[in-house]
């Protein structure tokens, strides 16, 4: 069941965007007013392993979808990324206009970028485009698929499956998270505004350093904070989602606790949910760089 919509009047088309052909001829039935796009591939270690791809998909065909939203007068939301922000050495609260540094611009964060760049030129050359780019927090919270690699998942799964032994690199860096529930919550108030904003917002909730994140999960799951070396992972970041809230009304609510206890009892009450299918699907990353992660190959 869902809140949000009818499942019974669902319709499901399945194709790529690479797929030019097939993408035309699902828009142009234009049987909808809003499109969501999230067919991108995501993670820094595959899109790092698979740069062609990563641009063929995240870039080229992404620009196939806006154009033909575009072209077929529907409204596009289109889910960016926060990691466009990169690593910051004495993060502030960022905004929607801050620069983008280009030290250590990984295949991921290119792309993206490059991807806003063309939906904000697209914007320009058609006014009456309605167009939002959303630059989510890592999202975080039980869901059907979900990410297990993702630093709250993984402080919570090394807690329930190393002894409580949470191994943390740069532990005063800071990262952005954001609860599942509450970013569907912020798609539909962009589709319950009264009135259309075109442009891109940063939309998070949580900014704490790993050494805090570690802390508040510790209240649902006892863990003790194992500092160790760096594993490559250089991002240190706050995002400011004030001008989502000013503009759409809507500021997230739910709690890291929230957020990680319905992993927490699920992982409870099946152990190896994860692990007896070698992770599939939950991880984007080599499981044995996931394994190092949550302390588990050592």
């Amino acid at each position: 069941k869902s809140k949000y919509i009818n499942v019974t009047k669902l319709v499901c088309h399945t194709t790529s965007t690479t797929n030019l052909v097939n993408l035309e001829e699902v828009i142009r039935k234009k049987s909808f007013d809003y499109v969501f796009h999230f067919g991108e591939l995501v993670g820094e270690s595959y899109c790092e392993k698979n740069p062609q791809r990563t641009r063929q998909i995240n870039t080229v065909a992404t620009y196939n979808v806006f154009r033909l939203v575009q072209q077929n007068d529907a409204r596009l939301i289109y889910n960016s990324t926060s990691s466009v922000y990169g690593y910051r050495e004495n993060p502030a609260l960022l905004v929607e206009d801050d620069s983008f540094p280009r030290e250590n611009m990984t295949q991921y964060r290119k792309n993206k970028i490059k991807a806003e760049r063309a939906l904000l030129r697209l914007g320009k050359q058609h006014p009456d485009f309605g167009y939002i780019a959303l630059r989510p927090a890592t999202v975080a919270g039980l869901s059907v698929r979900m990410r297990l690699d993702l630093l709250p998942h993984v402080f919570t799964y090394a807690a329930l499956k190393n002894k409580g032994v949470v191994d943390i690199t740069d532990q005063h860096h800071y990262r952005a998270v954001i609860n599942i529930d509450d970013l569907v919550d912020a798609y539909m108030a962009i589709l319950n505004s009264d009135r259309w904003r075109n442009g891109i917002f940063n939309v998070g909730h949580h900014n704490l350093t790993k050494a805090e994140y570690a802390d508040e999960i510790s209240k649902i799951v006892p863990l003790e904070q194992k500092m160790v070396e760096a594993q490559g992972d250089l991002r240190n970041v706050k995002i400011s989602s004030k001008a989502f809230e000013q503009g759409f009304g809507f500021r997230a609510s739910r709690s890291i606790q929230d957020t990680v206890r319905p992993l927490v009892e699920l992982l409870r009450e099946k152990p190896d949910l994860f692990s007896r299918d070698n992770y599939y699907g939950v991880i984007n990353m080599p499981v044995e760089k996931f394994l190092k992660l949550v302390g588990l190959n050592q």
